[in-house]
């Protein structure tokens, strides 16, 4: 058996044995914990990471990675996952001709936690393709158990200013309010 096909088997087989869902609060998260996050995402959904950028090989682009989620974890929420309550509010552009067409059933993935962000005329140019006279603000609550931790950590690392927040799912979602941004 080649080189290559042994390594792709392992990938297949490292990928079915990591549950990504399995985390459920970021101050719980030790040392291995960041290093199985790290080596997955680098290996599967997060192989076009910059961690990659200045590595000779997976080690060094995995100390890369723990590395940004080191400050992350040290970094007070919103902006960063330190002090994250076991609640909390988070927010979503969504685009709609009415508030009567919310789909509270599946109400999506991606969502951000700082409100302040909105504020900030970069952040609104990385919502550029929300540019539209529809356009509301959900607030919502979730319990921290909700979040896809690993995603979280590798979309907040990769992308900062969008402050993004992943969840496991995007059912029972309590939602606050809607309101009308354009």
């Amino acid at each position: 058996m080649s080189e290559d096909i042994r390594k792709m088997i392992n990938k297949v087989k490292n990928y079915k044995q990591f549950d990504p869902h399995k985390y459920n609060s970021f101050s719980k998260l030790i040392e291995q914990d960041l290093y199985d996050i790290a080596k997955w995402g680098l290996e599967n959904d997060f192989s076009t990471n910059g961690a990659w950028d200045d590595a000779n090989n997976i080690d060094d682009a995995i100390k890369n990675v723990i590395g940004g989620f080191k400050l992350l974890l040290k970094d007070k929420f919103p902006d960063g996952f330190n002090e994250t309550p076991s609640n909390l509010k988070i927010y979503r552009f969504v685009v709609l001709k009415s508030a009567n067409e919310l789909n509270k059933n599946h109400l999506g993935y991606s969502w951000f936690t700082n409100p302040n962000r909105i504020k900030n005329p970069d952040f609104k140019q990385q919502m550029f393709h929300l540019k539209t006279t529809d356009l509301y603000l959900i607030t919502a609550e979730i319990p921290q158990t909700k979040i896809d931790i690993p995603r979280s950590l590798f979309q907040r690392d990769m992308v900062w200013l969008e402050n993004e927040i992943v969840l496991k799912d995007d059912t029972n979602i309590k939602v606050i309010s809607l309101d009308k941004i354009y």
